[in-house]
């Protein structure tokens, strides 16, 4: 093994704390155990958007398809799900806002966000909240959107936060591009069983970011203080070469 290099294949996120903020907990879509997944959702009340216990039974399947990634990389690691979407794979960004600030309020290790929005009307309160969690070493993992585009997308356009976007450069892979133009590149599929004889994969960044918070939580399971605040040269996992500078745009790596 060279010299800076490190081998996370036996590590399994254990004692990671993960934040997901998605579509809450599906139990019919998870391939893993969702007994000791905590659950979390985002309601109205009076005084206006609030993180609660419980989460409502949900018929959406991305949350729970991120959950599966995440625990197939980081089987032990810790999973909180806090649920912003109820019919569809929309919501208000009251909900996001709200859910960020109770996880930064939290002890939490890694934020997974795979999802964005354009809207830029009090975006402000979600850069706040993501800026937050920069400065207690939290790392926030964001996806970019599924093709070029160049409009902002939030939060993965904001400086804090590890965006996993789009190349072309490989076919369906996605990255995040570093400063020196070098390319990280991860596997975005989850292959779907629809019969015996046959499958279809679907690729995304939102799995794409979802492979990266399991990667992410076994880099933290090594090393605990990890994060914006902390910078490791290079490393190692299974297959793929991270160069932690040029992956992370965070101001202070």
């Amino acid at each position: 093994m060279t010299k800076n290099k490190k081998n996370f294949c036996d590590k399994t996120g254990r004692g990671v704390n993960i934040c997901i903020i998605d579509s809450g907990v599906n139990v019919d879509c998870l391939s893993v155990n969702h007994v000791d997944i905590i659950s979390k959702r985002v309601i109205n009340n009076k005084d206006g958007p609030k993180v609660i216990d419980g989460s409502e039974k949900s018929k959406l399947k991305h949350g729970s398809e991120i959950i599966n990634i995440v625990r197939s990389i980081a089987s032990e690691c810790k999973i909180i799900s806090v649920q912003i979407f109820y019919n569809n794979l929309k919501a208000n960004l009251s909900f996001l806002v709200e859910a960020m600030r109770w996880a930064c309020n939290q002890k939490i290790d890694i934020i997974n966000l795979s999802l964005g929005t354009k809207q830029v009307e009090d975006v402000e309160y979600l850069e706040y909240y993501c800026n937050k969690a920069f400065k207690k070493n939290m790392v926030v993992i964001s996806s970019a959107p599924n093709r070029n585009d160049n409009r902002l997308y939030f939060p993965s356009s904001f400086e804090t936060v590890l965006s996993i976007g789009y190349t072309k450069t490989v076919n369906r892979h996605y990255y995040y591009k570093g400063n020196q133009n070098e390319e990280f590149l991860i596997d975005g599929s989850k292959e779907i069983k629809k019969s015996i004889a046959s499958s279809i994969q679907l690729y995304c960044t939102s799995y794409a970011a979802a492979r990266m918070t399991g990667i992410i939580a076994q880099i933290k399971e090594k090393y605990p203080e990890y994060g914006p605040k902390k910078k490791i040269e290079r490393i190692s996992n299974r297959n793929f070469n991270i160069n932690i500078k040029s992956l992370c745009k965070l101001s202070n790596f």
